[in-house]
């Protein structure tokens, strides 16, 4: 299900204005930052980064 909501988003590039560190990007898919979602998360790692985060189900949406 998430998966048909994000291909059509897909692109080739960061939508980010920073450029994210190729640690951190290196294996990302890029989308369009268009859909909303709620994420549960366990915790933010020491530079930032959320960690053990989980999409909640039947949450994501697209903004009005």
């Amino acid at each position: 299900e998430l998966d048909a909501l994000l291909r059509p988003l897909e692109r080739t590039t960061s939508p980010f204005a920073q450029v994210v560190p190729t640690l951190y990007s290196r294996d990302a898919h890029w989308v369009e930052p268009t859909l909303v979602a709620e994420v549960r998360y366990g915790e933010w790692t020491q530079d930032g980064r959320l960690a053990i985060s989980v999409i909640q189900e039947g949450v994501v949406r697209v903004p009005r």
